[in-house]
């Protein structure tokens, strides 16, 4: 008895240790659990497992989005295959190419607008302007096809990241969690609605998202966010006629040349999921 009493607490031990260890890469950074979410063990949500990217924290894709409640929406309830777990490969939860859940039935659990944690970095930023800009130029033709006034419109966006090229930028992360709202569980569970979905992950065998940890990065340049000239420089070319969304891309230039940032400025460090045939037996 004693020795299987031993076992048990050296088990436990062994747990607590490992778990104690776990730590999310952030780009520069490696920070424990406690030190993102307030707690030894990050679960966003309570209907699924709960799978930590310690290795390898994700980014989304962000084309499309500019809120934390986009990005989560981006994520949660889609799906992926039973076993792979890399977050590379969500699809729609869905035989049909629509997506069966809305906007409203993602909800925010725990800090809207993201936790500050303890994670301040100070980094130069440098941007190959004038390729960065011929790219948004090639991008603006492809959708305006008609458009004259190119010169004044490059010099523009020239101007626009000159404004923080070769400057120091302020990096700082928040964390937050959202997740299917209670009422989308329960249709889903129940049969009540999302039927599509919960055939197509029983007969895929995937397991769907039902809920996510999301570290965002907030950078800014003299007090002012990049959000916020990014959304300016978006305002100032919709006077051109400018139907690319200019602020998205401006952002993520940004992002992708600092080091202590991201891609798209998000990364997703945990997520619970539920299988399919575990939907059948929660009926």
């Amino acid at each position: 008895m004693k020795s299987i009493l031993s076992l048990q607490r050296l088990t436990v031990l062994t747990v607590l240790i490992l778990t104690g260890c776990k730590t999310y890469k952030l780009p520069d950074a490696k920070m424990k659990p406690e030190q993102v979410c307030g707690y030894n063990y990050c679960q966003p949500g309570n209907y699924g497992v709960v799978f930590h990217f310690y290795k390898k924290p994700f980014s989304p894709d962000v084309d499309s989005m500019t809120t934390l409640r986009d990005v989560a929406y981006s994520i949660i309830g889609h799906a992926f295959p039973n076993g792979n777990l890399l977050g590379d490969r969500a699809f729609t939860c869905s035989r049909t190419t629509s997506n069966p859940f809305t906007a409203s039935d993602i909800v925010n659990l725990v800090n809207p607008t993201g936790k500050d944690i303890n994670y301040t970095r100070k980094e130069k930023l440098q941007i190959d302007i004038n390729a960065v800009v011929e790219g948004n130029i090639e991008e603006i033709k492809r959708l305006n096809p008609s458009i004259t006034n190119v010169p004044e419109i490059e010099a523009r966006l020239k101007a626009a990241y000159s404004k923080i090229n070769n400057k120091e930028l302020t990096v700082q992360a928040k964390y937050s969690e959202w997740g299917l709202s209670r009422t989308a569980i329960e249709k889903l569970v129940k049969e009540d609605g999302y039927t599509d979905c919960k055939e197509f992950l029983i007969e895929k065998n995937y397991r769907i998202i039902t809920a996510v940890g999301i570290i965002s990065f907030d950078i800014t340049f003299d007090d002012k966010s990049v959000d916020q000239i990014s959304s300016e420089l978006d305002a100032e070319m919709k006077q051109y006629g400018i139907t690319a969304n200019l602020a998205i891309s401006f952002k993520k230039e940004v992002t992708q040349s600092l080091k202590t940032s991201t891609r798209g400025g998000f990364q997703i460090v945990v997520w619970r999921s539920v299988a399919g045939n575990e939907l059948m037996l929660k009926k």
